[in-house]
C-alpha cells in the first residue's frame, strides 16, 4: 500500500473518529437538555398545582374568619351596642393583623440579610485572607 493511500486512509479514520465523538457529545448535550425541560416543567406544575390549593385555603379560611368576626359582634352586642361591638371587634383584628404584619417583615428583611454575603468574605478580604 503506498503511503499517500495509507494516509488518506489514516486522515479519514481520524476525522471520523472527531466526528463521531463530537456527535456523541452533542447527543449527550441535547438529552441533557432535554432532561432538564422536563425537570423544569415538573416542579412548575407542582408549583403551581400548591399556589392554586393555598389559593383556596385563604379563600376558604377567609370566609370562616368573616362569619367567627360576626358572631363575635353578635355576642358582644348582647352586653354593649352594636357599633362599639364592630368597633372593638375591628380594632382587636387590626392589632393582630398589624402585628402578623410586622413580625413578618422583619423576618424576610432577616432572611435577606442572611442571604447576602459578608463584605468581607465576597471581597476577599476577610481575616481568613492571606493575601493582606
Amino acid at each position: 500500500m503506498p503511503y499517500a493511500a495509507r494516509t488518506t486512509a489514516q486522515e479519514r479514520s481520524v476525522v471520523d473518529t472527531v466526528h463521531r465523538v463530537f456527535e456523541a457529545g452533542q447527543h449527550l448535550v441535547l438529552d441533557r437538555l432535554e432532561l432538564l425541560c422536563l425537570d423544569v416543567t415538573q416542579t412548575a406544575s407542582r408549583t403551581v398545582r400548591g399556589v392554586v390549593l393555598t389559593g383556596a385555603g385563604v379563600v376558604l379560611l377567609s370566609g370562616a374568619l368573616v362569619m367567627l368576626l360576626a358572631v363575635c359582634v353578635t355576642l358582644l352586642d348582647r352586653v354593649m351596642s352594636l357599633p362599639a361591638a364592630i368597633m372593638l371587634v375591628g380594632g382587636v383584628v387590626a392589632a393582630l393583623g398589624a402585628i402578623a404584619l410586622m413580625i413578618g417583615m422583619q423576618r424576610t428583611r432577616l432572611d435577606a440579610e442572611l442571604s447576602m454575603p459578608h463584605p468581607s468574605i465576597a471581597d476577599g478580604h476577610g481575616r481568613g485572607d492571606s493575601r493582606q
